[in-house]
């Protein structure tokens, strides 16, 4: 090997590889969107495209996009978190029970965390109440009560069709599982009807969206299901409704108003009213401090001949500045172009918040002018005169006056920085304004 091959190496070593460098890390700012109707916009079209809004800005992977009616009920302190954290640790323990072989005593609590879960519904999570499920119906089937184990089983697939077999269970009671799995395919359909007091609530079936309140959901299986309710500045709700296929059944649910939405219904108004400004009102920036947002969405609909008109504006609660601005009128019959607003709200928009300001104009370019046109003028002349009038003998003497000449008239020259034709009168510094000061 060549003692240059030998020193490329040696280079290429030293540089560390890009792949092998360690990125930087980012921390991603949290942002939630608020939609502001005003009047002729119906309830149901808001829900829908505040959903959609929150989906498609899901799925910029620089974000950490906040539910806003789940912030909303968190700082009311609706969420009841340590009954939901004493259930999970139960549900735990259960488990853990089971797995050791006592599925008495796992039933017995099981039974009790999955009553404690449809009391807290509109606060759980749904694939912890299938899991709770499953393991109640495993220990039936440890005691042998398989007919019983068939049944919980039935139930969760009713409302849960795509639920699995979690491994760790005993892999014998895996059949009785599937047959279960294979008689709910087989079960009648029916729709219930979903209403709230007050109507304009987001209603979902089994953690599944039908719409903005009163609703009907179509194609659900006979038996129980989990109905929740969501709506700005109310307590979030919660059915357990049950299909019958001969009939359409009506639900209501009676949404109790949260007690801090004040709060928050005040900052909104005045977001409301300022919106647009460059600067972020006090009002504004107090969601930073409620809510423990970093940036905020507002986005105003207004119903126009031309389609639905939405003004998103995006504010940074850190620098209390608007970073965006962007305006979409479409027709209502698809939301896709809310996709779209919701890129364009962060096309050139740095995360961090920070504004950056925008380069400072170069300085203006001295156009150098040619030489005085005096001294071309005197140039021509000069030699002509020394050619013509004086004789080819007196050419040389005349050049030299020339060039004396043209030495006389650059000294004091504007163009020439080392002299100037005259020096500024005493006094002049005191004659300058009183905001510019002489250096």
């Amino acid at each position: 090997m060549r003692l240059e091959q030998l020193i490329f190496l040696f280079c290429v070593g030293l540089v560390p590889h890009r792949s092998l460098a360690t990125p930087s890390a980012t921390v991603k700012p949290k942002v939630t969107a608020f939609v502001l109707a005003s009047e002729g916009v119906p309830s149901k079209l808001r829900e829908r495209i505040l959903r959609r809004f929150a989906k498609a800005l899901g799925k910029n992977t620089h974000l950490d996009v906040k539910d806003s009616d789940k912030l909303l009920a968190e700082f009311s302190g609706d969420i009841p978190a340590v009954k939901v954290q004493q259930l999970d640790t139960d549900h735990k323990a259960a488990v853990k029970l089971l797995m050791t072989g006592t599925a008495a005593e796992a039933r017995t609590q099981l039974e009790r965390v999955i009553t404690g879960y449809e009391s807290l519904l509109p606060f759980i999570r749904k694939r912890r109440m299938a899991h709770a499920q499953v393991a109640l119906g495993v220990a039936m089937a440890t005691l042998g009560k398989r007919r019983e184990a068939l049944a919980t089983f039935s139930k969760l697939f009713v409302w849960r069709p795509r639920a699995t077999y979690p491994p760790l269970f005993d892999t014998k009671i895996f059949p009785l599982f599937q047959r279960a799995q294979s008689k709910a395919k087989k079960l009648r359909r029916g729709s219930i009807e979903l209403t709230t007091e007050p109507p304009g609530a987001r209603a979902y079936v089994d953690g599944r969206f039908v719409g903005a309140t009163p609703t009907v959901a179509f194609g659900l299986g006979v038996g129980r299901h989990y109905a929740t309710f969501k709506k700005a500045g109310f307590v979030k709700g919660g059915l357990v409704v049950n299909v019958d296929p001969r009939r359409q059944q009506a639900f209501t649910a009676k949404l109790r108003q949260s007690e801090k939405f004040l709060v928050i219904q005040q900052s909104l108004a005045d977001a409301e009213r300022n919106l647009g400004q460059e600067e972020a009102t006090p009002a504004m920036t107090d969601l930073r401090v409620v809510l423990f947002l970093d940036q905020v969405i507002f986005a105003k609909l207004q119903q126009t001949p031309e389609g639905l008109h939405v003004d998103a504006h995006l504010y940074d609660l850190r620098s209390k500045l608007r970073l965006n601005q962007a305006r979409m009128t479409f027709d209502t019959k698809t939301l896709k172009p809310i996709d779209e607003l919701a890129r364009l709200v962060y096309v050139n928009v740095p995360y961090d918040g920070s504004v950056h300001a925008p380069p400072d104009a170069p300085p203006p370019t001295v156009v150098r002018r040619g030489r005085f046109s005096l001294l071309a003028l005197r140039r021509w002349w000069c030699l002509w005169r020394c050619w013509c009038q004086e004789g080819p003998m007196h050419a040389p003497a005349g050049i030299c006056v020339w060039r004396l000449q043209i030495r006389a008239l650059t000294s004091h020259h504007p163009s020439n920085p080392a002299k100037s034709i005259r020096s500024p009168p005493s006094g002049a510094e005191n004659a300058l304004p009183s905001n510019v000061s002489s250096s």
